[in-house]
Order: C-alpha cells, then structure tokens, then sequence
C-alpha cells in the first residue's frame, strides 16, 4: 500500500533555499491516485498559489531522533481538515490514509467512535467529531500485518512525523 509521498527534502520547491532548520510549509498536491509533497521556504510560500493544494502546514525540520519520541508536528486541526475533505470526497486509493488519519484523531479525542457495522461485504466505522456530532464513514480496510506496517510508514512520511 504506497502512496509514494517523499519525505521533506529540506530544499524550497521554488528557489532552491536550504530548508534545515528552518521554519518552511509543506504542502500535499492531490496527483489523482497521489499526493505530491512539495516544500517552500517561508519568502516562496508568500507568492505560491495556494489554491493549487490540498492541504498545507508550516513546519520546522528537527534531528530525526529527537522527532522519533517527540509529538507529531502537524496540529490536529490540520489533521481535521485534511480528514475531513478525504471523508467527503472517498478518493480512490486513499481509504487506508483516510482510515489512519481518522484512528490519529480518535487517539487525540478529536473524533469518537461510534460503532462497527457491515454492509454487504465491506466493514465500515462509524465516528463522530467530538465537539460537533459531526458523523464519518469510514471503509474499514483489511490489511495484512505487513501491509498495515507499510501503510503506517508511508502514512508518518505523508504528514511528516520528523518534523516538529
């Protein structure tokens, strides 16, 4: 299960600049199938078209073992909103980034769950935003061991769990 997503690059998308250790955006272009990942210092951000993306957050690259134990740097309203555009729209190919995401925000309390159900022969989970009631669909992939593994990897470098 890949999504094929390139983890940050460190180098601005537009100009070229040096993103280490630096505060820089990322941001997820929706390719169709995939998201493509392009980074830009904070001057290149100011003058990209916005509209053209997905989702975007501003960030900071830190060392890779101190972001291992560290919380996971894109905000949980970030999260809502990329999981709530992904529950509407039920894009082909993203139900396992679509089911991750929404497990993330039930393990933060920002989303509920309500309950299992099967219709046909396809499971699907049921939750709800914490605050507003707010009621999800969640097709309930079936995934090997393996492949969840896989799918949790490419999941982290999507919202880039090693920045802070």
């Amino acid at each position: 299960m890949d999504w094929n997503v390139k983890k940050p690059a460190l180098v601005c998308s537009t100009c070229g600049a040096n993103l280490e250790g630096a505060e820089f955006y990322s941001s997820l272009k929706d390719s169709g199938i995939d998201f493509e990942r392009l980074d830009f210092c904070v001057r290149c951000w100011g003058e990209a078209g916005k509209e053209m993306f997905f989702s975007y957050w501003k960030t900071r690259h830190v060392q890779e073992e101190k972001a291992r134990t560290g919380p996971r740097y894109v905000d949980a309203d970030t999260m809502l909103e990329i999981f709530r555009k992904l529950a509407k729209e039920e894009p082909e190919g993203k139900e396992v980034f679509t089911f991750l995401l929404g497990m993330v925000l039930v393990q933060k309390r920002v989303l509920k769950y309500i309950r299992s159900e099967s219709r046909g022969e396809r499971d699907f989970v049921v939750l709800a935003h914490a605050k507003s009631g707010e009621s999800f669909n969640l097709s309930n992939p079936t995934l090997s061991e393996e492949e969840m593994h896989k799918a949790r990897e490419n999941f982290d470098a999507i919202l880039d769990t090693q920045s802070k």
